[in-house]
């Protein structure tokens, strides 16, 4: 097979993968929406951070923050604390709510990647995350 071939059958492949992956991943949400749960995500890796910070590393406009923070604050997972300085900065950390709902999430998360993966070899699994690896470095460069 010709690599402008295996290229197109590995885009295809990635493409019906993701979105399987996400349509099953979002049924196990609950009562969070795909954003907060990004959120949640981030905040875990690097808290706290300004709402400005946290809007830009998920691709969304700060009014869109608010909303999410918002959301995110009347279900009890996030606390938002104003800047002395400035009045239009804050920041955001989790609660041990969020804490509680992060394990929960990323048990659900672990959960589908074991389910997906369950046919592959260690060797075939250790040759998807070389490859990933190899893609992300190239990306980088």
């Amino acid at each position: 097979m010709r690599r402008d071939e295996l290229v197109d059958q590995f885009l295809d492949g990635q493409q019906v993968l993701h979105r399987t992956w996400k349509t099953h991943f979002f049924k196990m949400l609950g009562d969070l929406t795909p954003g907060q749960v990004m959120v949640l995500f981030l905040l875990k890796r690097k808290q706290p951070l300004r709402g400005s910070d946290v809007a830009k590393e998920i691709g969304v406009t700060r009014s869109a923050i608010t909303q999410l923070m918002e959301s995110l604050y009347t279900l009890g997972y996030v606390t938002r604390t104003d800047d002395e300085q400035d009045r239009r900065v804050f920041y955001i950390t989790l609660t041990s709510a969020g804490d509680a709902k992060f394990a929960e999430l990323e048990a659900a998360r672990r959960e589908l990647f074991m389910k997906s993966a369950v046919e592959l070899t260690d060797n075939e699994l250790q040759a998807v995350i070389t490859a990933n690896a190899k893609m992300l470095a190239a990306l980088e460069k």
